[in-house]
């Protein structure tokens, strides 16, 4: 009898009577594909990280000072105690099976990708590991409710912490990849802790100063384009989804990128938008005006044309296909390629971004607003509201493609087996749209429906 995987135990043995032999305590690293849902091995790699360090101590001291008592609490309205056993491999093994997504021809091979090698080589390192595991507890205890899923989270997240403390206490250690890639899981476990209770990501500013430390390093070596490409996604969602564009915008660090690819060109213009809402912002918060505001729109605009026009062939048939409408999407699961949808749902909202923040400076009260933007970049010229709607279109694509769209009785018809890395990117982009006042009522309905069925995940 085949076993359906249910835990704690078998469905089909309760059914016919049988008793569950339950699950083998066994682990082994693997990697899922998203296109077929088949497991493969992943390879060990040996490789040596080459990094030129320079850091602020002081800046780099904000990556581990972090209030506990955020984490460490219980939640609110736990469910009665259910015993279960769980290992910390059952907790790794159910965190990369959910939101690592290894798609063929996307951007960096998928999302978190490179994790199950990484993590192989590095799992000695103990902020990475504690980091992971509070990361694979709190994603099981959001599945399955269960008090001893958030326990171990919440321990090993103090643990991550303390361990991540230790290690930026050198410049050496602070700016190795598995020191980075721990404070990126943290914040990512800050995301999924519904017990949150600030505005802004707590663990946004290390990362932050992370990233300066890094500085050249971050753009050379075996894994270092994939982990600057996975914390720009986490500025995205968490510095930029909050106003907080100062967080995201490095302003020379990425002017000499060494042969963009198209995830490098992506990054410099979520770099050129930060850089331009954060300075609208100061000149608000400010009531000052800045010369310069034509040409930073000009630049930034400049900048999305050359994305858009460095897309791959196999990312602009992965837009076409996603805007399809005469395929159900129950029939496209076999060809799906969700990282690539998620990705472009990302791009254009940090786009879409921008071109609210443009429009509502020129409508603004910022002295000579008017006489400094109009003359250089007309609005009707630059014809943004068919960039807004066509941003706003490629994020509803998305959340069609991937999480599901409404069916013939206008009810949400969510797509089976949706990934949680799936709901966890998109959740800022429907966010976004779900109250953007561009959008059709349509369009604000898809996206406020999708962010309903997936909470919680």
């Amino acid at each position: 009898m085949q076993c359906d995987a249910t835990r704690p135990v078998c469905n089909r043995c309760t059914r016919f009577g049988r008793t569950c032999p339950g699950y083998p305590d066994t682990f082994a690293f693997k990697s899922f594909d998203g296109v077929s849902n088949r497991l493969s091995s992943v390879p060990e790699s040996d490789s040596t990280l080459q990094m030129e360090p320079r850091t602020d101590q002081d800046a780099l001291a904000s990556v581990a000072n972090v209030d506990l008592q955020l984490h460490t609490a219980y939640p609110p309205s736990l469910p009665q105690y259910i015993p279960t056993t769980c290992t910390d491999s059952s907790s790794l093994a159910f965190f990369f099976h959910h939101h690592v997504l290894i798609v063929d021809k996307s951007p960096c091979g998928g999302h978190l990708a490179f994790l199950p090698e990484f993590y192989q080589e590095k799992e000695t390192v103990p902020c990475l590991r504690h980091a992971i595991l509070s990361i694979g507890y709190l994603s099981l205890f959001k599945t399955h409710r269960s008090r001893i899923f958030w326990v171990q989270a919440a321990r090993n997240y103090s643990a991550a912490l303390a361990a991540l403390a230790a290690a930026i206490e050198t410049t050496e250690s602070a700016v190795r990849d598995e020191v980075f890639a721990s404070a990126l899981f943290l914040s990512m476990f800050t995301d999924l802790d519904s017990t949150q209770r600030t505005r802004v990501n707590a663990h946004i500013p290390g990362v932050y100063a992370l990233i300066q430390a890094r500085g050249t390093a971050s753009l050379s070596g075996k894994y270092a384009r994939r982990l600057l490409a996975w914390a720009f996604n986490q500025l995205q969602t968490q510095a930029m989804a909050n106003n907080e564009y100062g967080y995201s915008y490095f302003p020379s660090l990425f002017q000499d990128i060494h042969r963009p690819d198209s995830v490098c060109r992506a990054i410099s213009l979520v770099n050129a938008i930060s850089g331009f809402c954060q300075s609208t912002t100061d000149a608000k918060n400010l009531q000052g005006s800045r010369s310069t505001f034509a040409a930073d729109a000009e630049n930034v605009l400049n900048e999305i044309v050359r994305w858009e026009q460095s897309l791959p062939g196999h990312w602009k048939r992965q837009l076409q296909e996603m805007k399809r409408t005469d395929i159900p999407c129950t029939e496209r699961v076999s060809s799906l390629n969700t990282w690539t949808a998620c990705f472009l749902a990302l791009i254009n909202s940090s786009i879409l971004t921008f071109y609210i923040q443009y429009l509502d400076l020129c409508a603004s009260s910022l002295p000579y607003c008017d006489a400094v933007i109009e003359p250089n970049l007309p609005f009707y010229h630059s014809n943004i509201p068919q960039r807004i709607a066509d941003s706003i279109n490629i994020i509803c694509s998305s959340v069609r493609y991937t999480l599901g769209d409404f069916n013939a009785s206008l009810q949400f018809q969510p797509l089976e087996h949706v990934s949680h890395g799936v709901t966890y990117n998109l959740h800022w982009p429907t966010s976004l749209v779900s109250n953007c006042p561009f959008a059709s009522p349509d369009q604000v309905s898809l996206c406020t429906e999708a962010l309903r069925h997936t909470e919680g995940t």
